[in-house]
């Protein structure tokens, strides 16, 4: 977190939480009360302060105060930053993924891996490029990603792509989408 931030927070620790305003969308689109957040200085603030807490929701410190963010879909939404000689990938809040650990499909078509961050979607405009790295258990490329089993292969690991169903992912990776203030 930024220094002004833990600052903030020694100086004013009881400023209560915000819900209900911040949001991420399924394509890394951080909205404020429903409008897209365009201003590149504050996407890069709320990215190098966005957290989760011991319960699993996700949020932005902003100074002393915690903005919970809903989620879309997942806590993370990952970007192809590079896709040759291999894919690389960064998360919406523009960290490199050095570690991908799992890859699921789920019944729309969306393809989620799990990193060092934690578990993310990929950003459906990247699926095409992704694509070229499916194959089958023994390394022969495949057409897509229904393909049963199908394989995840970035160059240094083959990940089996598992299936997972959309309404299971919260609760597998231990995250809340929509964070309500405690009574």
């Amino acid at each position: 977190m930024d220094a002004e931030v833990l600052r903030a927070l020694a100086k004013w620790p009881g400023v209560p939480d915000v819900y209900d305003w911040l949001s991420l969308s399924r394509r890394g689109d951080w909205l404020l009360r429903g409008e897209k957040i365009s201003h590149p200085g504050f996407i890069e603030y709320i990215g190098r302060n966005y957290t989760a807490d011991k319960s699993g929701a996700w949020f932005f410190q902003n100074g002393p105060q915690r903005v919970f963010a809903k989620l879309d879909y997942t806590p993370f939404v990952y970007r192809l930053r590079d896709a040759q000689p291999k894919p690389r990938f960064e998360t919406h809040t523009g960290l490199p993924v050095e570690n991908l650990t799992g890859a699921w499909l789920d019944e729309t078509g969306s393809l989620l891996l799990q990193t060092e961050y934690g578990i993310g979607v990929v950003l459906d405009r990247h699926l095409n490029e992704i694509a070229n790295y499916l194959c089958d258990e023994h390394g022969n490329p495949l057409a897509d990603f229904l393909s049963d089993p199908a394989f995840f292969d970035p160059g240094n690991q083959r990940l089996c792509i598992e299936r997972l169903h959309s309404t299971e992912v919260a609760a597998r990776f231990g995250f809340i989408t929509e964070p309500q203030q405690q009574m």
